[in-house]
């Protein structure tokens, strides 16, 4: 279907971005969040977040700042077994 060869595409493209460089960049320019969940299925090094989310929740894009909390959200919660999971929970916490 056409949503599978789009899907396809997004995954097979940040994979190789990911290999051929660090995935920070391209969370710095941000996406639809909807597109996460399939993110962290589909790109194992997704969980190299973890380490960028203190810079996240310091941008001055309050949009950029709730995406990082939803991704580093969808992370923990896909990877429980992680100890950088409860670590980046314990990081997002409001005032």
């Amino acid at each position: 279907s056409i949503k599978n060869t789009y899907h396809g595409r997004i995954l097979s493209h940040f994979k190789n971005c990911t290999v051929r460089s660090s995935i920070r960049p391209l969370l710095f320019l941000g996406y639809n969040p909807r597109l996460i969940p399939m993110m962290i299925d589909g790109v194992p090094a997704m969980v190299k977040c973890f380490a960028f989310l203190p810079e996240l929740l310091q941008q001055q894009q309050q949009s950029k700042q709730v995406f990082g909390i939803i991704l580093i959200a969808k992370i923990a919660c896909a990877h429980v077994d992680l100890p950088e999971s409860y670590s980046a929970i314990e990081k997002v916490q409001t005032p």
